[in-house]
């Protein structure tokens, strides 16, 4: 006897929308993503891929439904630690701070704080 897998989903979309400075960039996305699964994102540029990725990782909300990361809903955690890690295609540097002032920020964003003589060792 064969059975389906009763293991909880890693990934809930429930009808999750996506607006941006007024534009609907998408709407009525659902899906479920079980462990061993892969999600694979693609699309015309534009379309809310990165803003869909970042709803995904808690640090955006969506603007109609919800994302669940093990269970646990991501709405009002914006921000929050969690497992999950969002890398996006651009490299994250202000262009224009300079590295010293890139990593105290990087480093603050995390809630933490560096001493000058680490951001020094750290830069060397």
């Amino acid at each position: 006897m064969h059975s389906q897998s009763t293991a909880p989903a890693i990934l809930e979309l429930d009808d999750v929308a996506c607006t941006r400075g007024g534009v609907a960039l998408f709407c009525g996305v659902s899906l479920r993503l079980l462990p061993g699964q892969m999600l694979r994102v693609r699309g015309a540029n534009g379309c809310g891929k990165s803003s869909l990725l970042r709803m995904i990782c808690g640090l955006l909300a969506p603007s109609r439904g919800e994302v669940r990361w093990r269970g646990r809903s991501m709405q009002g955690h914006e921000g929050e630690a969690c497992d999950l890690l969002y890398l996006g295609h651009a490299h994250g540097l202000r262009e224009e701070l300079s590295a010293r002032e890139n990593l105290e920020l990087a480093v603050s964003l995390g809630g933490e704080r560096l001493s000058h003589a680490a951001i020094r060792q750290a830069l060397a």
